[in-house]
């Protein structure tokens, strides 16, 4: 466990290549980093309480993925750097 605090706000644990990521204590991000991104399968947990779960490109949304709103509704598809392109909503 590699334990890395990049400013006040922002605290990484890495173990291998998953890491553990949180951002002013309020949002996190669990799942694979390459090359200083988010990429690899990963889960985004939002301050509003919203989620996803699924595959990251350079930092982003890309490949299939499930988005949890706060509210209960779902989003299950295909994101495209960052968008949701296709599926079921």
């Amino acid at each position: 466990l590699n334990n890395y605090i990049l400013s006040n706000h922002t605290k990484v644990d890495i173990f291998s290549d998953i890491i553990y990521f949180v951002i002013n204590n309020k949002e996190k991000y669990t799942g694979e980093f390459k090359n200083n991104k988010f990429n690899g399968k990963g889960s985004y947990y939002y301050q509003n309480g919203d989620k996803y779960e699924g595959e990251w490109l350079n930092g982003k949304k890309s490949g299939k993925g499930t988005y949890y709103f706060a509210d209960g509704s779902v989003k299950e598809g295909e994101f495209v750097n960052g968008v949701f392109v296709k599926g079921s909503v």
